[in-house]
């Protein structure tokens, strides 16, 4: 009896051993485990990444807007939810399915299933009352209006299937930077099996957060008019700073959705135009008679006629737009009228090795993006001494390729009296307490011609709004110098500075190019876009004249 009374003294002494273990040296983290277990969270924002920010702190990623949440162990018969999401949010069936399928297997674990929802869209949902189907405010990656997509760019399910990780753009650049976020989080009770024991969701706010945010060189303002301006058409637009070479705006039509959801416009929809290469048409005559103005007019050139039609070199006839001719010109107004054959015999007359060298020194040979990997490749590409390509060169046709932000590019150097910029589209990472993480610093410009002669060349973009091809842009809200390209079957171009006031090369504050892909002539698609592009800087900065 004795013995029995010990036995059970000790099972009792080793019982309130164990007790005490738990709550002095377990208690803390099983509580936590204890509360995990009765509670479900998802992050408020959507996937644990960074933000990318504007050049004023911004956020471009991660837009306020109802998003449609599903708790997979509450779903029931998923074909007939696809049937029914795909009737309210108007999506394809086959696609919804697929996708709930993979939502199913992930058990108890909340899941942001489509960002975006319109009010309207919203209440549908939050009336339906669909098991497992929860309309949240949550913070959505990439907003409903796609801003600066293709420079963003995409994440997706990485090895691990709670990660995350960017594969273009500036998410695949900067993954290591993005990657991991310890921010508020959204969290509601559930029971035993995972269904909500209530419908209130409450936000959680750590002590300690944790993240890195990419701050971008581009306006958000700015990006949103360029990207209005040219939605109507496919192609590309964007808006430099002529002074430090920052990219305030890259545009690239037509858009898409990072999610997926719809299907793509175009077979190179995910290309960024902003940053690929096309004939840059008669706006490569400005290069031409950047190098005329910095060499002294040829004299060959001096009381030069344009009949309609020109020979160059021994073998080589190049017909003018203007099949009747131009007549008597100067350089100012062979620019002001986009004369072909006064460019082609200028080009000749010059060299072509003349031409690839100023290209070179304007920077323009390939092209370099500060902080950004961009696509690169050689922009000349054709016989110095053959007639034949000399011309189709000086008038932007066969042999030379120019991205729009390189032609935005040649613009400022016309812009800011003779100054090559270096195009940068990061600024730096920055922690969560503010301190740079990793800086991503400007190049200084760089003389790459006179002065005088970018001021001359300034003047007769000028010309070519007041007299020639861009007549239409006389009556914007800015004074605007430019000039217009219309390729033979490559799309169509304008670009141009604003505002513009002579002799002056501080004035400028954008340099622009627009490239409409299917567009008729410059003067006309792309010259509209450039209107309103720069009618809307002007009313959004209140310098409207």
């Amino acid at each position: 009896m004795a013995a029995c009374g010990v036995l059970l003294l000790l099972m009792f002494a080793a019982l309130a051993g164990r007790l005490a273990y738990l709550m002095l040296a377990r208690g803390e983290t099983l509580a936590a485990q204890a509360t995990q277990q009765m509670s479900r969270s998802l992050d408020y924002y959507q996937y644990a990444r960074g933000d990318i920010m504007d050049r004023n702190g911004r956020a471009i990623t991660y837009r306020r807007e109802p998003c449609l949440v599903l708790i997979p162990a509450m779903l029931d018969d998923i074909a007939q939810l696809a049937a029914t999401l795909s009737d309210l949010l108007s999506l394809d069936e086959a696609l919804t399915l697929s996708r709930l399928e993979a939502v199913k297997r992930q058990l108890l674990a909340p899941h942001v299933f489509k960002t975006g929802l319109s009010l309207s869209e919203a209440e549908v949902l939050r009336t339906a009352e669909l098991p497992g189907v929860l309309v949240l405010t949550l913070a959505a990656r990439y907003g409903h209006e796609g801003v600066a997509a293709h420079i963003i760019g995409q994440v997706q399910v990485g090895e691990k299937a709670d990660i995350m990780v960017g594969v273009s753009g500036i998410e695949g650049q900067y993954q290591e930077d993005l990657v991991g976020r310890f921010d508020d989080k959204v969290v509601s009770w559930v029971d035993a099996k995972g269904r909500l024991s209530s419908s209130d969701w409450h936000v959680y706010a750590p002590q300690h957060r944790l993240r890195q945010d990419v701050w971008l060189t581009l306006d958000l303002d700015y990006q949103q008019i360029a990207e209005r301006a040219l939605a109507a058409h496919e192609g590309a637009c964007v808006i430099l700073d002529p002074h430090t070479g920052d990219i305030l705006a890259a545009s690239s039509t037509p858009g898409f959705d990072p999610y997926g959801w719809q299907p793509l416009a175009t077979t190179d929809t995910l290309v960024n135009k902003a940053f690929s290469s096309y004939p840059p048409a008669s706006t490569f005559k400005i290069l031409l008679a950047l190098a005329a103005a910095e060499r002294g007019l040829p004299e060959a050139l001096e009381g030069f006629c344009c009949t309609g039609s020109a020979q160059i070199g021994d073998s080589h006839t190049i017909n003018c737009w203007n099949r009747s001719g131009h007549g008597s010109l100067d350089l100012a107004h062979a620019l002001a009228g986009s004369c072909n054959c006064y460019f082609a015999t200028l080009g000749w007359e010059m060299g072509g090795d003349t031409l690839s060298r100023y290209l070179k020194q304007c920077g323009l040979e390939d092209q370099h993006i500060i902080g950004y990997n961009a696509p690169v490749g050689t922009s000349l590409q054709f016989n110095a001494w053959v007639s034949g390509d000399v011309a189709n060169v000086s008038i932007g046709e066969n042999g030379v390729r120019l991205t729009p932000l390189q032609v935005a590019q040649l613009i400022a150097i016309t812009a800011n009296g003779g100054y090559a910029v270096n195009p940068r589209l990061t600024q730096a990472v920055y922690d969560q307490n503010g301190r740079i993480v990793l800086e991503v610093a400007a190049e200084a410009p760089r003389r790459v011609v006179s002065e005088k002669s970018a001021l001359a060349v300034a003047d007769m973009m000028r010309l070519v709004v007041l007299q020639g091809t861009l007549k239409s842009l006389q009556n914007t809200l800015l004074p605007l110098a430019a000039k217009s390209g219309t390729s033979e079957g490559a799309g169509v171009w304008c670009a141009g500075f604003a505002p513009y006031k002579p002799g002056d090369s501080h004035a400028a504050r954008w340099a622009i190019a627009v490239y409409v892909a299917d567009g008729r002539a410059g003067g006309q698609e792309a010259a509209a876009v450039m209107k309103k592009v720069v009618n809307d800087l002007a009313l959004l900065e209140g310098l409207a004249e």
